[in-house]
């Protein structure tokens, strides 16, 4: 008994690929019967979305964004990991660089406050 992969067409690129090539939605947006929903596009085409989306949001075209990757080596400023988050200060949306995701979620949970990370810093250190 051979075994049927399961494929979809992707609406963007027109290719027909296996589900796995496609993002799964978020639970709540499953099927009523609790079976897997996945998003219409492939992940490919959702990335290069979700990255166009930024580029509008932020105002920077894909140039400039590519500048920014290779003058940074294609490195976050904090850690040196790999970054593709665009850094921005939330009040004025002005771009400040690139960074992992996790290093801008750290960031954005201390609400842009160099206060509060020089006092999360400190109390890290008391415990060394």
């Amino acid at each position: 008994m051979s075994k049927t992969t399961i494929t979809k067409k992707c609406p963007d690129c027109q290719q027909i690929l296996p589900i796995k090539d496609f993002p799964v939605k978020a639970q709540k947006e499953w099927h009523k019967d609790g079976t897997i929903a996945y998003r219409s596009c492939c992940k490919k085409c959702s990335n290069r979305q979700r990255h166009y989306r930024k580029h509008q949001q932020f105002n920077i075209s894909q140039e400039q964004y590519k500048a920014m990757w290779i003058s940074q080596k294609g490195k976050c400023i904090i850690c040196g990991l790999q970054a593709y988050c665009l850094d921005h200060n939330h009040k004025t949306g002005k771009i400040r660089g690139l960074l992992c995701y996790r290093c801008n979620i750290g960031i954005g949970f201390f609400k842009d406050n160099p206060n509060l990370l020089n006092k999360a810093a400190k109390y890290l250190i008391s415990f060394r």
